[in-house]
């Protein structure tokens, strides 16, 4: 509270020289002078107190993001003392004696590519006269202005890192987000995938400014002309599509030479890298015997797309359809025969082909054989005579057949054979025949005879052909003839002596 106390100091006036004596009384008067009720000197019921209100306007409604905001703020009447504002910002604005109104040029939001319009507000956080209690301060209300986005373009630009491949490499795609200011960020969004052309997929990471894909460059065993993978960006998704401002796609391709695999017929040169389809044939068992057919397999060492053929040393094609890695094949018997020929049956494979193309790297495997085993086919030598009587002195012809078990099956490609009578006697088969005769003279004397019985039987085989036949037998039956005295004689009487 401030006290005022008055006194008399002096008088003047016209009527002051009239007075013969005209005194100042020496006693002086005192108020106490107390802040209005509701003050924070003198508190108790609504302030009263002199108003000082303090407040904020924007002075524009709305700016783009990258101009800044002004705000105007006003005091309701002039003080006699500096009067200081704090913003929300942080900045101060102090108004000396005398002023009621102040600018302030708020930051700009900031210029950016991604979306995102929204408001700067500022409020006034303090106000004060420093060193003094204001009896009845007020602060307004905070101020706003809407932000508006730029458009700040960025580009989504596709490169590749092979320009040339050869089929089955590696190529590698990467699309990198290029703004047009270069000063301002790319990557505060939340990810990313892009499409190619040929659909592979690129995917840029939520907080990264590059993404890239490895594909592998199409592979087939042909000899082909080159290749070209052209892929542009065709589109664009994910989480963090919509949040730029303007995502553009770049118009510009790239373009890769795809090339068949070097020391290939398509592109000469070194060792042959080319797809390698093989082709080996095996046989399904070690031995059979020669009337059984031997089986073989086939087998291609990766499925094809078109059908494949392989010409064997036999002469029998085998088709693969589209997708098939094995065949089998039946090679013909060697053949039932009473010989013995025990040997192998070899099949190659002497051409294999898909046809209307040339293959990379075509290997054929090696020959595949099975051995061959002798049947037992017997064959046995029968022998006959022509006579069963004959006189002293007569023919006599013996004749050894070979004769097969099985009547469809040759005998005669041996090398000759001699057979052995029982008197010693031989007979010959000569090479390439089934039958060999021997004639001899029957026993003669100039007595008078009891008949005599020649009994014959096969005993032995020789000959360059003995050892060639499976199973060649001896025919255990016996030949006889009854050699008689001539005709006309005691003993055989008759006619004229021929004795």
């Amino acid at each position: 509270p401030v006290t005022i106390t008055q006194g008399l100091t002096k008088v003047e006036g016209a009527g002051a020289d009239q007075f013969e004596q005209l005194n100042l009384g020496k006693d002086t008067v005192s108020t106490v002078v107390t802040d209005e009720p509701g003050t924070p000197g003198n508190p108790g019921g609504n302030n009263e107190g002199d108003l000082v209100k303090v407040t904020i306007a924007a002075d524009q409604l709305s700016v783009n993001e990258a101009t800044e905001s002004t705000f105007t703020v006003t005091l309701n009447k002039v003080l006699d003392k500096p009067f200081t504002v704090t913003l929300s910002t942080g900045a101060t604005l102090t108004f000396a004696a005398g002023e009621t109104t102040k600018s302030y040029a708020a930051p700009a939001q900031g210029e950016d590519v991604f979306k995102d319009e929204g408001k700067i507000t500022v409020s006034i956080t303090k106000a004060e006269v420093v060193g003094e209690q204001l009896e009845n301060l007020q602060i307004g209300q905070p101020a706003s202005v809407a932000v508006t986005d730029t458009q700040s373009p960025v580009t989504a630009q596709l490169t590749v890192d092979n320009t040339t491949v050869a089929e089955g490499g590696k190529i590698t795609y990467t699309v990198t987000l290029v703004s047009a200011d270069p000063s301002l960020p790319v990557t505060n969004h939340k990810g990313l995938t892009f499409t190619l052309t040929d659909g592979t997929t690129v995917t840029v990471k939520a907080g990264e400014a590059t993404g890239s894909v490895t594909v592998t460059a199409p592979d087939n065993v042909y000899v082909n002309d080159p290749v070209t993978i052209t892929q542009g960006l065709t589109k664009v998704e994910g989480a963090g599509a919509d949040q730029f401002e303007q995502l553009n796609l770049g118009k510009d391709t790239v373009s890769t030479v795809v090339t068949d695999e070097p020391g290939t017929p398509g592109n000469p040169g070194g060792n042959n890298e080319g797809d390698l389809v093989k082709v080996t044939i095996a046989a399904d068992q070690l031995s059979v015997n020669e009337a059984t057919e031997p089986t073989f397999t086939v087998t291609l060492n990766k499925a094809l797309d078109k059908p494949f053929t392989v010409t064997l040393s036999t002469g029998a094609t085998l088709t693969f359809a589209a997708g098939e890695t094995t065949k089998s094949y039946a090679a013909p018997a060697q053949g039932e025969d009473v010989f013995k020929d025990e040997g192998k049956i070899t099949v190659s494979i002497t051409k294999a082909e898909v046809v209307g193309e040339q293959l990379e790297n075509l290997q054929i495997g090696q020959p595949a054989s099975v051995a061959v085993t002798d049947t037992q086919s017997p064959v046995t030598a029968e022998l006959s005579v022509d006579n069963s009587t004959v006189a002293e002195g007569g023919q006599i012809t013996y004749t050894v057949t070979l004769v097969s078990a099985d009547p469809s099956l040759p005998v005669t490609n041996h090398k000759g054979l001699t057979f052995t009578l029982t008197d010693g006697t031989t007979v010959t088969v000569k090479a390439g025949e089934a039958t060999g005769s021997v004639t001899v003279t029957a026993p003669d004397n100039v007595y008078v005879n009891d008949p005599v019985t020649i009994t014959q039987g096969l005993t032995k085989v020789e000959g360059a052909g003995a050892d060639q036949f499976e199973q060649l037998n001896l025919g255990k039956d016996t030949v006889s003839t009854v050699v008689t005295d001539e005709p006309g004689t005691p003993g055989n009487p008759g006619g004229n002596n021929e004795g």
